[in-house]
């Protein structure tokens, strides 16, 4: 058996890097980190698990920050986030953060990704909360064409780019392996779509469907 940790980093909590080195220590397998951007203080959309939204959710670190803090202080423990916001997210950028992670962490990167809750917080990146699973799925499909291709271009109804040079490749190929945070039907059908197994893998709040 397996056992990871998923969980918000934030600066006034345990140092990505020190978490790490003591998970890896005490031989877990893996850690993935939370991602939001900021909190919109209108708090019109409800916390999931209900009442207050928790304190560690106004703090949280940049993910890729704490990703590569955490592989820096490691050399097996598999470091990723869990949820990546991707629809909210851009799309070449993100691709480059993510291989250059992956090169950091010599090949250990897990990719988790998810729409988000809070559709307040996505609205303040320019998206309709609407549109998120559409931009979720476009998004990864390209970048898995930045990751594999030399030259790479998409062409689709919300991300479009020419042919366009993208470095580093991931170390993992054809890329790292990518996760689904979410506990609906909708969720399956994604990481069906995506060529994921949906097998649960269970946490705290929600599954994640790996690869």
């Amino acid at each position: 058996m397996k056992l990871g940790i998923s969980t918000i980093i934030t600066d006034d909590g345990i140092r990505p890097d020190v978490l790490a080195k003591a998970l890896e220590e005490r031989g877990f397998d893996s850690l993935v980190v939370a991602e939001h951007s900021h909190v919109p203080s209108s708090r019109a959309t409800p916390y999931p698990a209900g009442g207050e939204l928790p304190h560690e959710y106004y703090r949280v670190y940049d993910p890729f920050v704490a990703v590569t803090a955490a592989a820096v202080a490691t050399s097996e423990l598999l470091v990723g986030t869990g949820v990546l916001l991707l629809a909210q997210r851009d799309t070449i950028q993100t691709a480059k953060e993510v291989a250059s992670a992956d090169h950091i962490a010599d090949g250990r990167v897990l990719l988790g990704l998810g729409l988000g809750w809070n559709l307040e917080e996505i609205a303040d990146h320019g998206i309709d909360p609407a549109t998120r699973g559409k931009l979720l799925d476009e998004k990864l499909a390209a970048m898995k064409e930045l990751w594999s291709k030399e030259e790479a271009e998409f062409h689709g109804d919300y991300v479009g780019f020419d042919l366009t040079f993208c470095w580093p490749k991931p170390v993992q190929k054809p890329h790292p392996p990518v996760f689904f945070g979410g506990s609906t039907a909708a969720a399956v059908s994604r990481a069906r779509r995506h060529k994921l197994a949906g097998r649960p893998w269970p946490s705290r709040s929600r599954g994640f469907l790996r690869r």
